[in-house]
């Protein structure tokens, strides 16, 4: 039986023969690469690889491998095949039936429910902005209105204009208006009176 490698075969043809039925990643491409040069069939190292669209990719060889022997051999292995999992895992969700499809879904939740997370803790520091304001701006009789608002529009100029932390300003507005609302006391709710006028009688009139 013939032991010799099919690869030695062809690589004896006296014509170009074909090989692109094999299928790489990047760090499979590079393991290989790796693997062969270690063995000391090949005298290359992989210089740079870039991705291109779709499952393809672009690598550039340069002469001369880089020795590597024991323990940083071993390392720069382990990183390899590491990162073929990942690859083989990212590119498996370019095919409609791949089961990491439905992580999607799940992703678009997680990544939302952050969102709105985030949009409660800004809410929330903004209360505690008008609070804080409110209680600065607070004497012995009442709040100092003058003051309330220039501690509100102090705190409005450090809060982006744009991105989640811009719900602040919404909030800023919306409870420092209710606070100065209720500081104002409409007429017949407490306080004094109004005045009645008087109605002289004329002449002749009971």
């Amino acid at each position: 039986m013939d032991t010799e490698p099919c690869w030695r075969t062809v690589a004896d043809l006296p014509y170009y023969a074909d090989a692109h039925a094999w299928v790489f990643v990047p760090a499979s491409f590079q393991l290989m690469v790796l693997e062969l040069a270690a063995a000391g069939y090949l005298d290359l190292r992989v210089e740079e690889v870039a991705e291109a669209q779709t499952t393809e990719f672009y690598a550039w060889l340069r002469r001369a491998r880089k020795p590597l022997h024991g323990g940083d051999l071993q390392e720069v292995r382990k990183q390899l095949m590491d990162r073929v999992v990942v690859e083989l895992a990212e590119q498996s969700r370019q095919v409609a039936a791949s089961p990491l499809n439905g992580l999607r879904s799940v992703e678009a939740r997680l990544e939302a429910a952050e969102m709105q997370r985030d949009a409660a803790e800004y809410r929330i520091e903004a209360m505690r902005i008008v609070l804080e304001a409110a209680r600065a701006s607070m004497n012995s009789r009442a709040i100092d209105r003058r003051k309330f608002q220039g501690l509100i529009a102090e705190a409005s100029r450090s809060i982006p204009a744009t991105g989640p932390a811009a719900v602040q300003h919404h909030v800023l507005l919306e409870e420092a208006s209710r606070i100065l609302g209720l500081l104002t006391v409409p007429a017949g709710d407490g306080g004094a009176a109004p005045r009645q006028r008087t109605k002289r009688a004329r002449p002749g009139e009971p």
